[in-house]
């Protein structure tokens, strides 16, 4: 699944529309629409502030097949 579409599953879950998850982010509706379906890239300080609003780690949103190595 795409990043898009898991932002979009998110945001539903939490009950919110575009405009609505937008003001929350601080963002305009188009960048939200632009990143749900998958017309733009965010940057990682976008996808950061995203994650935030919808209480998810920045990690949930990316390709779970591929697996992550945190180096400390």
């Amino acid at each position: 699944m795409r990043v898009g579409n898991k932002i979009r599953q998110a945001r539903k879950k939490l009950g919110l529309n575009m405009k609505e998850f937008a003001q929350r982010v601080g963002v305009s509706y188009l960048t939200i629409y632009r990143v749900e379906t998958d017309k733009v890239s965010p940057s990682v300080a976008l996808m950061s502030d995203i994650a935030y609003h919808l209480g998810q780690p920045i990690v949930s949103f990316f390709d779970d097949k591929k697996k992550i190595t945190i180096i400390k």
